[in-house]
């Protein structure tokens, strides 16, 4: 198992190598998975972890509904008791 895991080590090591830094245009935006140097952490990157940025959008919605809910269950909350102050019933 380890002389595989060397074996595919080294494959990947001598085909792609280590990226190199180069003249980039001004207007090109980087994916995320470039700025990683060794092509390993380069795969992991755009293939199996999520980015930074997306992982942020994820949370901030998941914080977003979470406090709507709360909104609309004191909303909630007032109405019933307004309702049982004032003597308001359904039909």
């Amino acid at each position: 198992m380890n002389f595989t895991k060397f074996i595919v080590k080294q494959i990947i090591m001598n085909g792609l190598g280590q990226a190199t830094l180069s003249e980039i245009p001004e207007d090109y935006e980087p994916r995320h998975w470039e700025y990683y140097k060794h092509p390993l952490r380069r795969f992991m990157a755009q293939y199996v972890v999520q980015p930074f940025d997306e992982r942020y959008e994820i949370s901030l919605h998941a914080i977003y509904t979470q406090v709507m809910r709360d909104q609309l269950r004191g909303l909630e909350r007032k109405v019933r008791r307004l309702e049982h102050a004032r003597g308001d019933n359904k039909g």
